[in-house]
């Protein structure tokens, strides 16, 4: 009876070592695999295995590209929006960063807005130096010194070349070899004298005068994403054609014309002034004019290994020049509409102005035998808004409308004239180029004089 016990028992044992034997047989194969697979992924190529599996298992899309999972593609769109940052565009490092682009200087025709990406290899010597000299800020300076200029009072500040290359270095974000010279910027009536290896920076006190191209910009957006920051504006380069007309070019190399002989009036209707906001103004007038949008530039900053962010690349977004040939109706109307309340009012100081000399005329012992207006400027609301606030007599008014008059008088007596007075020159027998800045309220002068 026990004999048959130990008899049951024996196939049960020999049962359970069968298939321990069959369980390391087959763990041993499949690590066999899997190291045989692991050298052929190596041999492709392939981090290891699984990432070879992976891309033989992915399906293609119709391009041929592998698709990426849906999860991947998921985490993707989670990363982007915790990694983008938008910011403020009036923050002081978007305002500080976007001065390291140059977008005006009496000296520089080409600037970074041009038809192709432009990085610090692309730019000229003048225009990586004139960057520089005009973020030099009074701060900055090593010394400062006052003395008497030709108008007055005279700053001098005095910059080192070690100060230089600081300033080189944090804008470029490395060394950039530099031929330096002294420069006269006329735009920002600034002269910087290169001299014992050093600059002086100081007011241009006298002097001046006009340049026929200059640039108009404003920005749009900025946003951060990692280590990059991308600063995004609208530009345009407008130059004179000496006809009171501008031809306009997407970029400062005048690779694309954007538009020709367009009027200097309705390019400037209600700006009499240049910063960002008046900027917009004008931008804004010109396609309404054109009837499509001007460029759109991007500007991207590189985090350095201090942590500061140097200007790396400007360029313009090609998707934007598609948008820029469909015509807006509605600006155009309202363009339209603007013109024509601006013609109005100029219109009907004109009439205003007419019947003031006439009445002049009929009042005054010396007769004229004829007069006219010439030309009626309505000063803008910015300008306007000035006039106001410094008026310490309090008579001018917000509602008033401000316009300065050119007009032309034809005297008995050329050589013996009381009309010559306060302004004006003689032409033949008239005197022309008078003018007189006058106040309308209410459908009425109520302030007419040389000045205001």
């Amino acid at each position: 009876m026990e004999e048959n016990l130990n008899n049951n028992k024996e196939p049960k044992t020999k049962g359970k070592n069968k298939k321990a034997k069959i369980a390391v047989i087959t763990l041993s194969t499949i690590l066999v695999l899997i190291l045989g697979l692991q050298v052929y992924a190596g041999a492709k190529g392939y981090g290891n295995v699984f990432f070879m599996i992976r891309d033989l298992t992915t399906t293609k899309d119709a391009t041929g590209e592998n698709e990426v999972f849906i999860e991947e593609k998921i985490e993707e769109k989670i990363e982007e929006k915790t990694e983008k940052k938008e910011l403020d565009i009036n923050s002081e490092e978007v305002k500080k960063l976007y001065n390291y682009i140059l977008k005006e200087n009496s000296e520089i025709e080409t600037y970074a807005y041009q038809s192709k990406k432009i990085t610090v290899n692309e730019l000229d010597n003048d225009t990586k130096l004139c960057t520089v000299l005009s973020n030099l800020e009074d701060k900055d300076a090593d010394d400062k010194k006052t003395i008497q200029g030709v108008a007055g009072k005279l700053n001098q500040f005095f910059y080192n070349q070690s100060t230089i290359d600081k300033k080189v270095n944090e804008i470029f974000g490395t060394k950039v070899n530099l031929k330096y010279k002294s420069i006269d910027d006329i735009a920002t009536m600034t002269d910087y004298t290169y001299e014992n290896n050093q600059y002086v920076k100081s007011e241009i006190q006298q002097g001046g005068g006009d340049y026929p191209a200059h640039t108009v910009e404003y920005i749009v957006k900025a946003e951060k994403d990692n280590d990059e920051l991308m600063i995004y504006d609208k530009f345009c380069y407008l130059c004179d054609n000496q006809d009171a007309a501008y031809d306009i070019y997407n970029g400062s190399d005048k690779n694309e014309v954007f538009a020709k002989r367009i009027s200097g009036e309705k390019i400037y209707f209600q700006v009499h002034d240049r910063d960002e906001k008046l900027n917009k103004k004008v931008i804004d007038n010109i396609e309404k004019i054109v009837g499509k949008q001007v460029l759109t530039y991007k500007h991207t900053f590189k985090k350095n290994s201090d942590g500061n962010y140097y200007w790396y690349s400007t360029e313009p977004l090609e998707g934007n020049k598609e948008s820029a040939n469909i015509t807006n109706t509605n600006n155009e109307a309202q363009l339209e509409s603007d013109n024509n309340e601006y013609k109005t009012a100029k219109d009907e100081i004109k009439k205003l102005f007419t019947n003031k000399l006439k009445k002049d005329n009929e009042n005054n012992t010396e007769k004229l035998l004829d007069y006219r207006v010439d030309k009626v400027e309505i000063l803008s609301d910015k300008d306007k808004k000035g006039i106001v606030e410094n008026d310490y007599t309090e008579y001018f008014k917000n509602t008033d409308t401000l316009a300065v008059v050119s007009y032309s008088v034809k005297p008995k007596n050329i050589n013996n004239t009381e009309w010559i007075a306060g302004n004006g020159e003689i032409s033949g027998d008239w005197i022309i180029n008078k003018t007189a800045c006058v106040g309308v309220r209410n459908g009425e002068i109520v302030f007419s004089g040389t000045g205001w």
